[in-house]
């Protein structure tokens, strides 16, 4: 009877614990459960890197913007950290940022221009503004210079003619406009060339500051390498 009794005791308690085992176990997993959505449906603050498109006034406007707009805005998002975190920058649209009708010094960062994904807002961008510094456009005719590199196998060559463009148009800030000169291509090699006349093509060296070509027609040119003496 006593060994029985032992036995049943012994049940009694492996049930008894087990039991207590079992709702312990699903009470840390509810626990766990409660902690996760908790933490993340909690608001969660995060910097992101936008990339900036600026259009600017097109060459046919009458004024040249001539400060910088950054490349790059910094914008802080808050929302569900579940929803902050799945942020990804890489396919954040970029800011669009369009000065084409604008002629104010001063462009703030609307918040509204911040493409963001659902539950998340805007809550601070860095800068918040961009000064702006416009200047009269001029445009102005140039003649074309080009210029040589190498030489033919003991040939002098020359230019014998540019076959067009001879002039080019930029457009630009008025005192640069101004003070341009003439358009140096760059240099158009000849080496190797045999006698006789030869048609080249030459890209024309970019322009300084705020200049711009009033077209992309390409400068071509004869050149002629003498006979060798």
């Amino acid at each position: 009877m006593k060994e029985l009794g032992g036995h049943f005791e012994r049940g009694l308690i492996a049930q008894l614990a087990l039991g207590h085992y079992k709702l312990k176990l699903l009470a840390i997993t509810a626990s766990i459960a409660l902690y996760v959505a908790v933490h993340q449906t909690q608001d969660a603050e995060r910097v992101v890197d936008y990339d900036v498109l600026a259009v600017v006034p097109s060459t046919n406007e009458r004024r040249v913007l001539v400060s910088t707009v950054p490349g790059k805005l910094r914008v802080t998002l808050r929302g569900p950290k579940s929803a902050v975190n799945a942020v990804q920058p890489a396919k954040l649209k970029p800011i669009p940022v369009d000065l084409r009708s604008y002629s104010g010094s001063t462009f703030s960062f609307d918040k509204r221009l911040v493409a963001v994904p659902s539950r998340v807002q805007v809550v601070q961008i860095e800068p918040a503004f961009v000064r702006l510094a416009w200047r009269p456009r001029a445009e102005r005719v140039i003649p074309v210079r080009v210029q040589l590199l190498g030489t033919a196998p003991s040939r002098p060559a020359h230019v014998v003619s540019i076959v067009g463009p001879t002039t080019v148009g930029i457009s630009g800030p008025a005192d640069e406009t101004q003070a341009a000169a003439d358009i140096v291509t760059d240099q158009v090699s000849v080496a190797g060339l045999q006698e006789g006349v030869h048609e080249l093509a030459a890209t024309r060296a970019p322009l300084p500051g705020h200049l711009v070509y009033s077209s992309a027609s390409p400068v071509r040119v004869r050149v002629q390498v003498d006979p060798a003496r």
